[in-house]
Formats: C-alpha cells, structure tokens, sequence
C-alpha cells in the first residue's frame, strides 16, 4: 500500500526542496562568479583574457558532461 501525504506535508517537502535548491544555485553561482573574479583581477591583454576565458568554459563544459552522465546513469 503507498502511503498519502496530506496537503501540509507536501507543501513542507516543497518549501524544503526549493530552499534546497536555492542554496545549492547560490554556491554554484558564487563559485563561477570568483572564477571569473580571479580571470578579471588578472590584468591580462586581450589574447591573455581570451585564453583565460577558454579555460574557464572549458571547464565549466567539462562539468556539464559529468553532471549529465551522472544524471543519466542514475535514470537506469
């Protein structure tokens, strides 16, 4: 037998879950942004900050591919 969730727990589970989410949005915002912090407190010239800004998006590239597997793998 599945158990029902009342309408209070459901809406507790949510506020939980968004909370949740906020605070894992914020991190991953705040951890590209001091990425891009330390490219800009560089100082570089245009080919130096193109090169930098590679870096990054490859990186950041890199992540979105791991992430998708993980997600993938986990759908099985």
């Amino acid at each position: 037998m599945a158990a029902e969730i009342d309408g209070r727990t459901l809406r507790d589970l949510r506020k939980k879950f968004e909370a949740e989410m906020g605070r894992r949005e914020m991190e991953i915002v705040e951890y590209w942004r001091n990425e891009l912090e330390r490219v800009y407190k560089m100082n570089l010239d245009k080919a130096g900050l193109l090169v930098e800004m590679k870096k990054v998006l490859d990186r950041m590239a890199n992540r979105v591919t791991i992430l998708r597997r993980l997600l993938k793998e986990q759908d099985v």
